[in-house]
């Protein structure tokens, strides 16, 4: 691979959103192989380079969670002063990037051997690998603009990341796509930790304590600990732990195997881990065999939730979803436009 290349001027997405702008611009006028390897941004790039070459070809665009890249662009333009700080990775940005991280051009001839294999995220039981995800995201081909209201991006950040998915199997089950943003958003709002690439789980002490007679302390107080319990709890039975977890988007529980399309647990966990389609596929196979899908198509918030979430918290679920729906009709009032 050469050491220098020939760019064509700055993409003509200067002029519109930096993911758009992002998106031009990788390929045109900036490659990988420019950034520097310790930024963070490189990672959320390299991780979708799945042959390692450095070079992102259009499949492997379609994995890189470019609302997580904005923000490292977007970070570090605030820390370093730059103005503007819009997210944009443009000449400007790159210069002060390169200098800043004295890395200019990496050897491509001597890539990092943490580049060159596939890695384990995650070993439960010494026996069941996790792997990186190869769908780590789902993007529309529009993205929607960022609200300044907190609550209304967290449910544009879930559109652009998952919306392609969402949008799909919303109109093969005749649902509308509110329904399922309100949903998600509820539950996860992102399928993975996009600091290890794991699946976002919850591990319900309680519930592996019917299976076991064991207790497994769990906080519930960030994933790092999430997965502690799990391992801990795998380590006494891997069959219980999965089935007493909550994964992805949907935080749908591993004992709810049953009524998907996956043939135990252990494979269900692992095409959530694998893809984002998978686990937004699970929650519509599951609503379905659970006959749900008519409480989601009528709002009936109260009867979905003591079906889905249990009947322990149902109003408080039913406030948060009428909520989460209220803020997607406001997103709609401002031009919000749900296309794939």
């Amino acid at each position: 691979m050469p050491n220098t290349i020939s760019r064509p001027a700055t993409p003509t997405a200067n002029k519109g959103s930096p993911l758009v702008f992002n998106q031009n611009a990788l390929g045109s006028f900036w490659h990988l192989f420019d950034l520097p390897t310790q930024w963070p941004g490189y990672d959320i790039l390299a991780f979708a380079d799945f042959n390692r070459n450095l070079d992102l070809d259009n499949e492997e665009r379609r994995h890189i969670d470019w609302l997580a890249f904005t923000q490292c662009v977007t970070d570090f333009q605030r820390d370093q002063h730059l103005s503007p700080t819009d997210g944009k990775l443009g000449p400007n940005t790159l210069k002060k990037l390169q200098a800043f991280y004295a890395d200019v051009h990496p050897d491509s001839n001597a890539p990092q051997n943490h580049r060159n294999t596939q890695p384990v995220l995650m070993s439960l039981a010494g026996r069941f690998d996790l792997l990186p995800p190869t769908k780590l995201t789902a993007p529309p081909s529009q993205a929607i603009a960022l609200s300044s209201d907190p609550q209304e991006a967290s449910i544009g950040r879930l559109w652009n990341r998952y919306g392609a998915a969402i949008a799909e199997c919303a109109d093969q089950h005749n649902l509308s796509v509110d329904r399922a943003l309100a949903v998600f958003q509820v539950e996860s709002k992102q399928a993975y930790d996009l600091d290890t690439g794991l699946v976002l789980i919850r591990f319900e002490s309680h519930i592996f304590k019917r299976y076991t007679q064991r207790n497994i302390d769990n906080a519930h107080s960030n994933q790092s600990h999430e997965w502690r319990a799990l391992q801990q709890a795998s380590e006494h039975n891997l069959e219980a732990a999965l089935l007493s977890t909550s994964f992805g988007l949907p935080q749908l529980m591993g004992f709810n195997w049953k009524f998907t399309q996956h043939p135990s647990v252990e494979k269900m966990v692992q095409a959530f881990q694998d893809s984002c389609e998978a686990q937004i596929q699970g929650f519509f196979d599951f609503i379905v065999k659970q006959d749900l899908l008519k409480h989601l198509q009528k709002s009936n918030w109260p009867e979905f939730v003591r079906r889905y979430n249990g009947p322990g918290n149902v109003a408080d679920y039913t406030e948060k979803l009428t909520r989460a729906l209220t803020l997607v009709s406001y997103l709609e009032q401002d031009g919000a436009q749900w296309v794939v």
